[in-house]
């Protein structure tokens, strides 16, 4: 049993390495795509992140704009409904 005992942990113990070592290989392979892929973005994001700052401004304009726009139906629907109850009373 010894013998055949220390062959069988001998096989096990260097399968067990050699999986390690396939799933640090493997590790190793995942980090440097996300490290290539995150330095292609940041390549490109500066065209990016000044495009975003543009659209801010906008949006800023733009909220004013909902908000004006928001206003003025609800008063265009007041004066619509005061119409429509003048008119209705009146016949």
């Amino acid at each position: 049993c010894d013998d055949i005992c220390r062959d069988q942990q001998r096989k096990v113990s260097q399968l067990k390495e050699a999986e390690q070592r396939a799933a640090e290989e493997e590790e190793q392979r995942k980090l440097q795509e996300e490290l290539e892929a995150f330095e292609k973005r940041q390549q490109r994001g500066g065209r990016r992140n000044k495009r975003r700052r543009r659209d801010e401004v906008d949006d800023e304009r733009g909220g004013m704009g909902r908000c004006i726009s928001f206003i003025l139906v609800a008063v265009g629907g007041v004066l619509l409904s005061a119409a429509a109850y003048y008119f209705l009373t009146v016949a």
